[in-house]
């Protein structure tokens, strides 16, 4: 036998070495009968683990009530669609001045040349980003006034030409 495989306990009898402690596992294609004989009776015994009491794992603590999902049929709804709204009719008179000095009015002009405005001398910042706002909406609708001629007259060429703003 290989010195890999000599009992560790070279005090105990040779009958108890030579008998084996565990059965011998059935053969298997990796290793001969006779090598796995050799094994078993070197390893130790090891007594068979007791079986440990189940108990239930205690319920969750945020138990939420799992209803079945519910397949609906399909829909198709053929209604006009909302109109989208306009700066103008979402903000609030403040939030809309506030926007309009974010959008049109410099950092430089707005902490720096306006800081303090006299309502005599001059116009606030709001009031000056508003005209701004104003004016690039009257520009939004003439543009888009102009694209509805055009299409207007390539859907039927007798009309009249588009007047003029």
């Amino acid at each position: 036998m290989p010195a890999i495989f000599t009992p560790p306990a070279a005090g105990k009898p040779a009958s108890a070495a030579a008998a084996p402690a565990v059965a011998a596992p059935a053969p298997s294609p990796v290793i001969s009968a006779a090598l796995a004989a050799s094994i078993a009776t070197v390893l130790p015994a090891f007594p068979a683990p007791a079986a440990a009491p189940t108990t239930p794992a205690p319920p969750p603590r945020n138990r939420i009530p799992r209803l079945p999902a519910v397949v609906l049929p399909k829909v198709t709804v053929h209604d006009r669609r909302i109109r989208e709204f306009t700066e103008r009719e979402t903000y609030t008179p403040a939030g809309l001045e506030d926007l309009a000095i974010r959008r049109y009015l410099s950092d430089f002009d707005r902490f720096f040349l306006n800081r303090i405005n006299l309502p005599i001398v001059g116009e606030t910042n709001g009031d000056r980003a508003l005209q701004l706002f104003d004016q690039d909406e009257k520009i939004a609708r003439a543009r888009e006034i102009a694209e509805l001629w055009r299409l207007d007259a390539i859907k039927d060429p007798d009309r009249p030409a588009a007047p003029t703003p």
